[in-house]
This record gives C-alpha cells, sequence and structure tokens, in this order.
C-alpha cells in the first residue's frame, strides 16, 4: 500500500530540480530547526530561501516566474527526498500515513492559490503580475508542504 501511496505522490510531484535559487534542503531544514528552537515563524525559511525571486517580483515579473518555478520544482524534489527518506526508515504504516499527509497538504495549499487567482481575475486582466503572483503562490505552497513534512518527520533522522 505504501508503494502505491508514494508512486502516487510521485506522479504528482515535476522532475527535481538543482536547488540553485532555493539552496540546499539542509540549509532549508537547519532555518527550520533554528526557528522552532527560537520559537519563531518556520515560514520565514520559505521567504529566507525565495529571496531571490522575491527581489525579481517588482523589477522583472517574467524573470521572477521562472524563478519561482524552479523554486517549486526544487521543493517538489525536496518532497520526494524526504518521503523516499521517510519510506526507507520508517514503519510502513507511518510512511504511508506521511505520503498521503503530504499530498493532500499540497493539493490544499496549490487549491487556495488557484482560489486567489481566480479572485484577482475578476478584478484584473491576466498580466505579468498576476502570473507572477501565480508562480509565487504556488512555489510557496509548495514549499510550505515541505516544511510541514520536514517538521512532523525530523524524529527520523
Amino acid at each position: 500500500m505504501t508503494r502505491h501511496i508514494l508512486i502516487g505522490l510521485i506522479a504528482l510531484l515535476p522532475v527535481q530540480a538543482a536547488a540553485g535559487t532555493i539552496g540546499k534542503s539542509e540549509q532549508v531544514q537547519a532555518c527550520v530547526l533554528r526557528q522552532i528552537d527560537a520559537a519563531a515563524p518556520v515560514a520565514d525559511c520559505v521567504n529566507e530561501a525565495q529571496t531571490e525571486c522575491l527581489d525579481l517580483v517588482m523589477k522583472a515579473p517574467m524573470a521572477s516566474v521562472a524563478c519561482f518555478r524552479d523554486a517549486r520544482d526544487t521543493w517538489n524534489g525536496y518532497i520526494g527526498d524526504r518521503m523516499a527518506h521517510i519510506s526507507a526508515t520508517a514503519p510502513t504504516e507511518l510512511a504511508g500515513v506521511a505520503g498521503i499527509e503530504v499530498k493532500y497538504d499540497l493539493l490544499q495549499n496549490l487549491m487556495q492559490c488557484d482560489r486567489m487567482i481566480d479572485l484577482t481575475l475578476l478584478r484584473e486582466d491576466p498580466s505579468e503580475a498576476t502570473e507572477a503572483q501565480k508562480a509565487r503562490c504556488e512555489a510557496t505552497a509548495t514549499a510550505l508542504a515541505y516544511v510541514k513534512l520536514l517538521l512532523q518527520s525530523r524524529n527520523l533522522n
């Protein structure tokens, strides 16, 4: 059963990208752990990791779209890597639960992105800015699913 869930989850994920845009997963993990120790928001780690893309939003919206898409693909790769680690180290049932949880966390987050874009498009025509907003939301949604998975599985290291 776990294998089917993992295969289903991996089918949702684009091919893993290089970590050039957002840094290595170890850097993100270290940030998350620092934030936990400081009782600070772990979402700050996502913003920190995506700084390069955020800096492009106003200056070059279409470049930010490409940057956020690369970041999304990298986050997806991190989810796949973490799920592989969980499958290798956790009991089968726990790995299955993790696969289901991350799948639905990701889908829920992405559905909120669709909702926000649909509401935006009621007020304005599609533009480079709305495309950048969508790409940013999708990257952040994927990052937050990864961070949640990381937090929930941090004792498996």
